[in-house]
């Protein structure tokens, strides 16, 4: 979360990027619009579903393993409390933090720790993944469009398909 404050600037140069690269691909032939859509489908798959998922579970994890072993715990035995994250209070005793309602708050915050981490993780990493995505996307259409200039007959056309090319990769790795 940090960084993307850090690098606003750069982060809005890449979404402006992103968006100028999609007013583009409006006016492509139907070819690579099948391209695009594909890759759109497969962004919005990865880059969110998955990696929301992905994120929420690793970090759910911590809660929900204290709540199944404090249930456990309560149900068949002397009823020991779990945190997700042991942490001592200082300039107390070690058990009070294991007695209500210090206990009850400190999971609370524990929560509240864990909803940063997904939001943090899910925002900068999920920003990440598109990035990179719509990255490999415009490498695939530079090799359909190399992959057309190479099929003509004329050098010429060729020869200023190619650069064409050459040039919108150069402007992408900048």
């Amino acid at each position: 979360m940090f960084i993307m404050l850090y690098k606003t600037e750069t982060a809005k140069a890449l979404m402006d990027e992103i968006d100028k690269d999609y007013q583009k691909f409006c006016k492509l032939p139907k070819h690579y619009t099948k391209i695009i859509d594909i890759r759109i489908a497969d962004n919005i798959f990865y880059s969110e579903k998955c990696w929301v998922l992905t994120v929420v579970t690793c970090t759910m994890v911590f809660p929900g393993t204290a709540v199944v072993s404090t249930m456990y715990n309560c149900l068949f035995s002397d009823c020991h409390k779990v945190m997700i994250h042991h942490v001592e209070i200082p300039y107390t005793e070690p058990e009070t933090s294991y007695q209500s309602p210090v206990y009850e708050l400190m999971f609370i915050y524990m929560l509240y720790v864990c909803a940063l981490f997904i939001i943090t993780f899910v925002g900068l990493d999920g920003f990440f993944g598109l990035c990179v995505n719509h990255a490999c996307l415009k490498m695939e259409l530079y090799c359909k469009a190399v992959e057309e200039a190479l099929g003509g007959d004329d050098e010429v056309l060729m020869r200023n398909a190619l650069v064409e090319v050459i040039r919108e990769q150069n402007r992408t790795a900048r």
